[in-house]
C-alpha cells in the first residue's frame, strides 16, 4: 500500500493525503476480491481515523482501475458515511477516476444511488461530479460553489433569490454530506463571523 502526502490546491492548511490501491502496483486493473481490497480499505480506515489536527481530505485514487467490485464500493461508501458523521475535525473523502463516465464511475454511481450516499469524484482534467442522488436544489447549490470557488449564505441568497435561512440550509446540507468544505471568517468592515463554503479541491 502506498500512501503519500499531497498539497491542497486551494493553498489552505488542509491536511490532504492520497491512498492508491495496491492493485495498481500488481499490474492489475481490477479492484475486487477480499484479499486484494483488504489492505486498501484498511489504509482508508486508518487515514480517516488518524490523529491529524484540523480538517482533512483523503483522495482515493482509482485512476488506472478499470473495474471495481460492488462489495468494495459498498465498503467505500460506508467509510464515506462514517467520515461524514464523525465528531471532531471534518474528514472528507474524494475519489479520483480516469473519467467520470463509464466504468468504474457507473458502478460507484449506481451503488451510491441505491445507498443514498452521494460521493464526490474528480478526474485527471480537474472536472468534478457528485456520483449518486442529490436534489435539484443541492445540485445547483453545489454547482454555484464550484463555479465561484467560495460562497457564503448571503451570497447564495442574493444570487439565487433565496431567504437567508434557506440559503444557509442548502450550504449546510452539502457540508453535512461532506461534499463541500467550510471555513469560519471574520466579516470584513462589519465584524462578526460567517461561514464560507468552498470546493473540496
Amino acid at each position: 500500500m502506498k500512501t503519500r502526502e499531497i498539497s491542497d490546491r486551494t493553498g489552505t492548511a488542509m491536511d490532504c493525503a492520497t491512498v492508491i490501491p495496491a492493485a495498481l502496483y500488481a499490474n492489475n486493473s481490477a479492484l475486487h476480491g477480499r484479499d486484494t481490497c483488504r489492505g486498501f480499505l484498511e489504509a482508508i480506515r486508518s487515514a480517516l481515523s488518524g490523529s491529524r489536527n484540523g480538517d482533512g481530505i483523503l483522495l482515493v485514487d482509482l485512476s488506472g482501475i478499470r473495474e471495481v467490485g460492488c462489495p468494495v464500493v459498498v465498503e467505500l461508501l460506508g467509510l464515506f458515511r462514517q467520515a461524514a458523521q464523525s465528531n471532531g475535525p471534518a474528514r472528507y473523502l474524494l475519489v479520483k477516476l480516469d473519467q467520470l463516465h463509464g466504468e468504474p464511475a457507473e458502478t460507484l454511481a449506481c451503488i451510491a444511488n441505491v445507498s443514498g450516499i452521494p460521493l464526490p469524484a474528480v478526474d485527471h482534467s480537474g472536472s468534478s461530479e457528485i456520483l449518486g442522488v442529490l436534489t435539484l436544489a443541492e445540485r445547483t447549490t453545489f454547482a454555484s460553489v464550484m463555479q465561484t470557488g467560495s460562497m457564503t449564505s448571503s451570497q447564495l441568497g442574493d444570487s439565487a433569490k433565496l431567504p437567508l435561512s434557506a440559503a444557509s440550509n442548502r450550504l449546510r446540507r452539502l457540508y453535512t454530506l461532506r461534499l463541500i468544505r467550510r471555513e469560519e471568517r471574520i466579516i470584513s468592515g462589519v465584524g462578526g463571523r460567517e461561514f464560507v463554503y468552498l470546493p473540496l479541491i
